[in-house]
């Protein structure tokens, strides 16, 4: 079982007091899709076995598609050992409620995999390097400035890097077969343990604003403290022409999110327990991110596993690994940063706080994530509660406001791709107000004691969370033993001052939302 004083899992965040542009995203408004599959390829490994590490969405991919309200196509790596790239378009997504692969819709290419890379493989001398445990970002780069044609931007690293700044970041043309890469290029003077694997664009009304020219977003979460007590992020200008030198420097940069100092020479950020991400673990695995902005609210979210409970450095079973030997027996190479148990999340940031960083308002380590939202539920392929790397890219669609969020190894050793609705304030009201029965309180208004009234449609434990006007939780509580149909849950309000607050119920894949008025 979970401890609840670690699951500080924000499903709804009110935020009524806050002009509308200026809103926090809130978590309640992402509704499932369902998922797809990816298409079959040869050979093995250079296709999307053991792939999706890393994606880009591309509005403009697919022209001749079907008017099916899925436009555009993904970019996405295939197997890590290799790390070619392929185009697909965006088939209807499934819900599966018995979650079979054979049940969904399958992807096709619209351009199969190719090696685009040029010298990303490459150090600066030109030698190959050989990759462990790679980690791998990429976004559409539209065209502007004195570029002439989009690209894909590309980024690389590796778990254990001899010179903190290999050259880590390149691009090429959206023509896979004709790519013309170019770079690769060292990103400023930090170190690659905080900027090469998740990248997102960032909107021109907020980079105009709070950092002109910056159009890009590159970072990464290192395990360990290698990276800080949390995920880095890096705001950046791409180079403005077609054609930049290859080994130059990405100087134009600016942090957003580093929970540490990088101090000149050192290959990791320097960081002490003020400088901490709230809930941070060393065993979290932070792999892929967006920039979420629509005409009422706004997030950057970070999609990756959550360690909960104990952490320790060793084997799974709470062997802690000693520093010196004799060593334990590892015959599964499984030594590493482990905790009692791991969860999918996507975490969000507030972009007003990270306008603060950009201003020099606050430090880089200042920002926190205001909410999580809890992605297992919708998963396939998690089979126990220490089994890592659950999720892996995400990309986003900003004109129909989808998310986009692979699953490694779910359907075999291949991907699938879970697609998530990003509804409007609008349309979350009008659909509360269909559900049916929906979520009601009684009595509401109240001063010591509610109910909290809903139908259960499947039996299973039921989350219920409270959150006051800033979206802190303030209140948890989980109910285990319930049967399908209406359900009561006795609220009461001794720790709570009078207020507005809101509610979330989570059972599964169902979230219901609602709000409630304490008067004292």
């Amino acid at each position: 079982m979970k401890s609840f004083h670690t699951l500080w899992i924000t499903l709804f965040s009110l935020v009524l007091s806050v002009p509308a542009a200026s809103q926090r995203l809130d978590p309640g408004r992402l509704v499932y899709s369902g998922a797809f599959r990816m298409p079959d390829s040869e050979p093995y490994e250079h296709g999307w076995y053991w792939g999706g590490s890393s994606a880009a969405y591309y509005g403009q991919g697919d022209p001749g598609g079907p008017n099916d309200g899925f436009p555009g196509s993904i970019f996405g790596t295939g197997h890590n050992w290799n790390v070619f790239v392929a185009e697909i378009d965006i088939p209807i997504p499934v819900i599966s409620q018995a979650k079979n692969p054979d049940e969904l819709n399958t992807a096709r290419f619209l351009q199969p995999f190719h090696d685009v890379r040029g010298r990303l493989f490459e150090d600066a001398a030109g030698q190959p390097i050989f990759y462990e445990i790679l980690r791998t970002g990429m976004v559409i780069l539209h065209s502007g400035e004195n570029r002439t044609s989009p690209k894909l931007v590309m980024a690389r690293g590796q778990h254990l890097q001899e010179d903190r700044q290999d050259p880590s970041h390149m691009w090429c043309e959206l023509n896979l077969s004709d790519p013309h890469p170019r770079g690769n290029w060292i990103f400023g003077l930090y170190t690659n343990y905080t900027t090469c694997d998740y990248m997102f664009e960032i909107p021109d009304s907020w980079s105009d604003t709070h950092a002109p020219g910056m159009s890009l977003a590159t970072g990464r979460f290192r395990d360990g403290l290698w990276s800080g007590r949390g995920p880095a992020l890096f705001a950046f200008r791409p180079w403005p022409s077609d054609t930049p030198a290859d080994g130059d420097t990405i100087t134009e940069i600016l942090p957003l999110l580093l929970y540490g100092i990088q101090q000149p020479g050192n290959q990791h950020i320097q960081t002490d327990p003020s400088m901490r991400m709230d809930g941070f673990r060393e065993a979290d695995e932070w792999v892929g991110g967006a920039w979420i902005e629509t005409a009422e609210a706004s997030a950057v979210v970070l999609v990756g596993t959550r360690g909960l409970g104990e952490v320790w450095y060793g084997l799974p079973d709470g062997t802690v690994w000693p520093d010196e030997p004799p060593y334990p027996d590892d015959p599964e190479d499984q030594r590493g940063w482990w905790c009692e148990e791991f969860e999918a999340q996507l975490i969000f940031f507030d972009t007003g706080d990270l306008a603060d960083v950009a201003c020099g308002l606050a430090d880089p380590w200042d920002p926190q994530p205001y909410a999580a939202f809890d992605l297992t539920p919708f998963l396939y392929s998690v089979s126990s509660p220490q089994q890592k790397e659950q999720v892996s890219a995400v990309c986003h669609d900003p004109v129909n406001n989808r998310l986009y969020i692979f699953e490694p190894l779910a359907d075999e050793d291949k991907p699938l791709v879970h697609v998530f609705r990003i509804r409007m304030e609008t349309s979350v009201r009008e659909s509360e107000k269909s559900i049916e029965p929906g979520l009601i309180l009684f009595p509401n208004p109240f001063n010591m004691e509610t109910t909290v009234q809903f139908t259960l449609e499947r039996a299973g434990p039921v989350r219920m969370r409270v959150y006051d006007l800033r979206g802190r939780e303030v209140l948890s509580e989980t109910v285990s033993g319930l049967t399908p149909g209406p359900v009561k849950i006795r609220l009461r309000s001794e720790s709570l001052s009078t207020g507005v607050y809101g509610v979330v119920i989570q059972t599964g894949q169902m979230v219901r939302t609602g709000k409630m008025v304490v008067m004292k």
